[in-house]
């Protein structure tokens, strides 16, 4: 019972931590955006892009924000440097359904901020 209630405070300790954390992510996953929209064909924004919405999928899920999870997984096919779009640049309508769901992401995780 008592590593139950311990296992519980550090559970919620970095559910808290992530929640604070957010703020910090959406700066990195913007910082990585503009430069991939001043240059849509630079391999190494769009793996810094990659990198940060990937970890917010798999964060998210971890502690239980599944709509922010859900949001992050739609959108990692349209921006994985090693998927099918790989060495395409970003423009069109893939461009456009990128800000709609950085868009979607960023209104979950002021949801999630309003919250704490």
């Amino acid at each position: 019972m008592a590593q139950s209630i311990e296992f519980e405070g550090k559970w919620q300790e970095l559910k808290k931590r992530f929640e604070e954390k957010l703020v910090g992510r959406f700066q990195a996953i913007d910082m990585a955006w503009q430069a991939l929209t001043s240059r849509p064909d630079d391999e190494q924004a769009l793996s810094a892009l990659f990198h940060q919405v990937h970890s917010l999928a798999g964060s998210g899920a971890t502690f239980g924000y599944e709509d922010l999870s859900s949001l992050s997984r739609g959108l990692e096919p349209l921006i994985d440097p090693q998927g099918e779009m790989r060495g395409k640049p970003l423009e069109g309508a893939r461009r456009a359904a990128v800000e709609a769901r950085l868009m979607a992401l960023r209104s979950q995780a002021r949801a999630i901020n309003a919250q704490i």
